[in-house]
């Protein structure tokens, strides 16, 4: 029966849906699934964390190439730049510095001059790192672009930062007129990275910066042309000529008008021409193998990444354009170098600035042909970041390695040039005149007269510590001469017994030396400053290192005078207490004004 059902202990309700019940209250319904996200999978909870880690990269690596470089000091070309800031100087902001067009580095530095002088290297390092970390991030701004690997792309900023094969580039001030058009070039081409009809504001954008790379140097020459083959992938010769018309106009300009008078080089004769094919070769290769570590697979990594360059040639006129656009670029830029330093032998295409170069313009395909194979295998993908991370020990070690191969000699460069400057400024007497060169063998920019100006504009750090030694190398160059006529002489020298053959007496104060089977080598000691008379039969050269009296076996470096035959010099080395070896020309050469 119905009702007795109905009363019973365990009774069937029904629901408003029509649906039997028990008479419990009922459950809560679940939040909606919006209330609580799902988790994502942790792969791409990883590949969120590879761009804080590109951030930390950079700072890391902006420490560490800052620590690196902390012994280094001012050598080499940068002392050109420093002498057109003295006084009676002309600043020739757009006269070139060995071939390039270099405002933009001079007006830079000068900025620097004017605030430290040559006080501290540090603002001048701390500069040409930051334009190179500049470079790090914008390539892997670019990877990013061209959907390469999240961590991929991270690892391979990463070895860029600590680049060992374009170490020239990470310890020289001077390097950034080199680093600092690849910045601009790698920031203008994100405007002409699009499809479609041209749009004129973001091209004329574009030769802003073009414009201020090849004011930079000659490799800003190669940024335009990367614009260009990015514009004609992506849509034609008329974009392309679209792009590099104004900056090839003002360059082809300052070339007609000025950057003419200061050409260094001579181009090949045609017989040397094929070599250029040599020069371009051997500078990828070394490029690669200086980079990676791997010593004879720079040929074989080349050759892969032109098959797979071709196989997949049909993606180059697409968003992928800018990784195809560096390579064909980096062939011609070379070879056009080539064209013009294959005189000065194949190897000068080694030099790790052209390194840095090649690295930049190929390192774009690189990331999309290595997540193109990995993409679809995790164990692929771990493989490659392994390899990133020894790419990068591998840079590490090699920027160790030079530096501890030239921390000696920049730090021996320092002392020299310092010591000069206590020469000039400490009433030493001088054998040479201000256009006399203070430190030829790493620095012939920088002569006594420029550093004279430096030391009156109180560029110059004198309370910096020198040694015996670095006094000893500037008086070479400043305390030495080799003149037609004597300058004012003091007591004659005498002739030191350590040395074959022994000098014979022809008189006087006069003595023959004549060479054997080994050049014919004399000691000379001078308790004051002095002038010698030599007379070579032959000619050739008269080479001098410097000797402390007391000490005559700790040598300096040479300073080579030349000479011809049977012509009469002097000899003057004002540096008393100095015992020189001097080295002389082939013959029999007559020496006069010594005490025997």
């Amino acid at each position: 029966m119905s009702s007795d059902t109905a009363s019973s202990g365990d009774p069937v309700m029904t629901s408003a849906g029509g649906a039997a019940s028990t008479g419990t209250a009922p459950r809560e319904a679940p939040r909606p699934s919006a209330e609580r996200p799902p988790l994502r999978p942790l792969g791409e909870r990883l590949e969120e964390l590879a761009a804080p880690a590109h951030y930390l990269s950079l700072v890391i690596g902006l420490a560490f190439l800052l620590y690196m470089a902390r012994h280094l000091w001012f050598v080499g070309d940068i002392f050109e730049f420093f002498n057109r800031f003295q006084p009676g100087q002309s600043l020739s902001l757009f006269f070139p510095h060995n071939e390039h067009w270099s405002t933009i580095p001079i007006l830079l530095n000068l900025g620097l001059y004017k605030l430290v002088g040559l006080r501290s290297y540090v603002p001048y390092i701390a500069l040409d790192l930051i334009a190179h970390l500049a470079v790090a991030h914008l390539l892997w701004r670019w990877m990013r672009r061209l959907d390469v690997d999240p961590w991929l792309a991270t690892g391979l900023a990463a070895a860029f930062i600590v680049l060992g094969g374009g170490v020239e580039n990470l310890t020289s001030s001077f390097q950034i007129g080199f680093v600092l058009p690849c910045v601009l070039g790698l920031l203008g081409a994100f405007l002409l990275d699009y499809s479609g009809p041209s749009r004129w504001d973001r091209d004329t954008g574009y030769w802003i910066f073009g414009v201020a790379a090849i004011m930079c140097s000659g490799i800003g020459v190669c940024a335009v042309l990367l614009g260009a083959a990015l514009a004609l992938l992506r849509r034609g010769w008329l974009a392309a000529l679209r792009a590099a018309c104004v900056p090839a106009v003002v360059y082809l300009v300052w070339l007609a008008l000025i950057g003419h008078k200061a050409i260094s080089t001579t181009p090949a004769p045609k017989y040397d021409l094929p070599l250029v094919v040599q020069y371009v070769w051997t500078g990828l290769t070394s490029a690669i193998e200086g980079t990676t570590g791997w010593t004879g697979l720079g040929g074989a990594l080349a050759l892969g990444l032109g098959v797979w360059l071709y196989l997949n040639r049909r993606l180059a006129r697409g968003p992928l354009a800018f990784a195809f656009a560096g390579p064909p670029v980096a062939l011609i830029f070379f070879a056009t170098i080539g064209v013009g330093r294959i005189s000065l032998g194949v190897q000068e295409s080694t030099f790790s600035h052209y390194a840095y170069e090649w690295v930049i313009l190929l390192l774009p395909v690189t990331a999309v042909a290595l997540t193109q194979l990995t993409r679809r295998s995790l164990t692929g993908r771990f493989v490659a970041l392994a390899l990133t991370a020894v790419v990068a020990v591998n840079g590490v070690a090699g920027i160790s390695t030079w530096l501890f191969t030239n921390n000696p000699i920049q730090e021996g460069t320092e002392g020299q040039i310092l010591a000069a400057a206590h020469l000039a400024t400490g009433g030493a007497p001088l054998a040479v005149g201000d256009a006399a060169e203070v430190a030829p063998a790493n620095s012939p920019n920088l002569t006594l007269g420029d550093l004279r100006s430096m030391l009156a504009a109180g560029a110059i750090p004198l309370g910096t510590a020198i040694t015996a030694t670095d006094t000893l190398n500037a008086s070479l160059y400043l305390q030495v001469s080799v003149t037609r006529t004597p300058l004012d002489t003091g007591p004659q020298p005498t002739i030191g017994n350590d040395v074959q053959p022994a000098p014979e007496s022809s008189g006087g104060s006069c003595y023959t030396v004549a060479n054997g089977a080994s050049p014919a080598v004399l000691r000379l000691v001078f308790t004051s400053a002095g002038s010698v008379e030599i007379t070579p039969s032959g000619g050739g050269d008269i080479v001098v290192q410097l000797a402390p009296q007391g000490d005559p076996l700790d040598l300096t470096a040479t300073n080579s005078f030349p000479v011809g035959a049977g012509q009469t010099v002097y000899l003057n080395v004002t540096a008393a207490g100095t015992a020189p070896l001097i080295s002389l020309p082939p013959g029999v050469t007559t020496v006069c004004g010594v005490a025997g």
